[in-house]
């Protein structure tokens, strides 16, 4: 877990005690959660819904931390209870979306969509965020999506589809694994 998103999700639990004290005890479960997920779930491969539930924990942290600055769409769900993957594959792609949101003034033009969902055994993964340009465009690419390249085709090999395509406004990942 990326340390920035531990020390911000600290503050904005912080900043709801006293504001809305349901919320920040729901958020610190999470939280917990999230921790909890990384300590012990880190078997070869576990069932899948106990990562789709990991990634729902991750998401609606950010979302309250993010509130109204971006639009949030997010629809995740798996018709196999039994499928299993690698335990925390799919977490660079959607940290990525977050960390790297575009932050215009109007926050209509802010968008995060991410759509997971299995189907007969594959695993499709689909996350579109905006992102600015400028501010983005000399930005070295951190190690958190070359690691996943590596674990995808170690784990899966022949067994996957990665593509990443920048095309203004909006940065898109596909992911199709056959687990």
């Amino acid at each position: 877990m990326n340390p920035h998103f531990l020390f911000n999700g600290i503050n904005s639990v912080y900043h709801l005690i006293g504001k809305n004290n349901e919320l920040a005890k729901d958020t610190l479960l999470q939280f917990s959660g999230l921790l909890r997920y990384q300590l012990y779930e880190s078997n070869t491969h576990i069932l899948l819904e106990k990562e789709l539930s990991y990634l729902l924990k991750y998401i609606k942290i950010e979302e309250t931390r993010r509130g109204s600055d971006i639009l949030l769409n997010y629809d995740i769900k798996s018709d196999n209870s039994k499928m299993k993957i690698a335990p925390l594959l799919l977490i660079p792609f959607i940290e990525n979306a977050f960390k790297h949101c575009s932050n215009h003034m109007d926050s209509n033009m802010n968008t995060i969509n991410i759509k997971i969902e299995e189907v007969e055994g594959k695993l499709i993964l689909n996350v579109t965020n905006s992102y600015d340009q400028l501010i983005n465009k000399n930005v070295v690419g951190g190690i958190g999506l070359a690691n996943v390249k590596k674990r995808l085709s170690l784990l899966y090999p022949d067994a996957h589809q990665l593509k990443i395509n920048k095309e203004k406004p909006d940065y898109i990942v596909d992911l199709l694994i056959n687990l």
